[in-house]
């Protein structure tokens, strides 16, 4: 299937409501197993409850739509100074710079929050992360553990 480039194509981005439930569901659906590894460092979709949680952050959540279509989610959970932070967008529209407008709404919302970092644990194979990183011109470190890279992203 090919898919216009997302510049042709309307775009909106928006926080999450408890009603998108459905729409998170058929975007977990639609990705593939290594877009589920990378963001969940599983191959196992979460669970209905997970994604009814998902959908209940509030303006911690960040959508993007295609029409009606959602195409990528990102989120963050806080504590304290620092946030949990993690993407996940639809396969086909990767590499089109979704990943870097939700990344980047979620920065404005946590600096609103007084959040100073993101925190991530994710594949040390995870290029797509590493690059959205550097492009964002923030500065981060990032450390392996078990295959696993830990990265801390300073927000200021």
């Amino acid at each position: 299937m090919t898919t216009k480039p997302l510049e042709y194509q309307a775009t909106a981005i928006r926080t999450i409501h408890r009603s998108d439930y459905e729409a998170l569901t058929q975007l977990h659906q639609r990705v593939s197993e290594i877009s589920l590894y990378w963001r969940y460092l599983s191959y196992t979709p979460p669970t209905p409850d997970e994604l009814r949680a998902m959908c209940a952050v509030g303006s911690r959540g960040v959508v993007v739509l295609s029409g009606q279509q959602m195409i990528g989610f990102g989120y963050y959970v806080p504590r304290h100074h620092a946030a949990e932070m993690a993407l996940l967008v639809a396969d086909q529209y990767q590499r089109q710079g979704i990943g870097s407008r939700l990344f980047g709404e979620m920065v404005t919302r946590a600096r609103n929050e007084g959040i100073t970092t993101f925190e991530a644990i994710a594949s040390a194979d995870n290029r797509a992360l590493m690059s959205l990183l550097r492009r964002s011109g923030l500065t981060f470190r990032s450390q392996f553990d078990c295959g696993f890279r830990e990265i801390v992203i300073d927000l200021y």
